[in-house]
């Protein structure tokens, strides 16, 4: 079943993990492993690995996939104030992109406001003192 394979590859990623530290291949790794942890209900085991992996900026291609899923395993565990921010900030950094447009609903469903920047701008240097 699906579960059965969902687990062996967490396994199997966080064994690749453990033995290796570093390149596109652990980035990609990472993110596999966070977001098999979620799928199985792992949400805090999710969101240390998100949180790895925004905090590497050579695995910036990742980040804002990682955003979401860090915005989506906090407000599984019941952290909506740590979930809005993870969605706002990637809609301030993405609006466009693919996740930026799924933190916009994200926000909506929760009853926040979802605007996203207006044409032209982007992040403002002091909104990477957020973090």
């Amino acid at each position: 079943p699906l579960i059965t394979f969902s687990i062996m590859a967490l396994e199997q990623f966080q064994l690749f993990l453990r033995r290796f530290h570093d390149g596109e291949r652990w980035n990609a790794a990472v993110w596999r492993a966070g977001w098999l942890s979620y799928r199985l209900g792992k949400r805090e085991d999710a969101i240390r690995w998100f949180e790895t992996l925004l905090a590497r900026p050579e695995a910036s291609a990742y980040h804002p996939s990682a955003r979401y899923w860090l915005g989506r395993g906090r407000e599984a565990s019941g952290k909506t104030a740590l979930a809005v921010d993870a969605y706002t900030r990637l809609v301030r950094e993405c609006a466009r992109d693919y996740y930026g447009l799924l933190a916009q609903q994200r926000l909506k469903a929760l009853g926040r406001r979802a605007d996203p920047p207006a044409a032209g701008r982007g992040a403002q240097p002091e909104d990477d003192a957020e973090e």
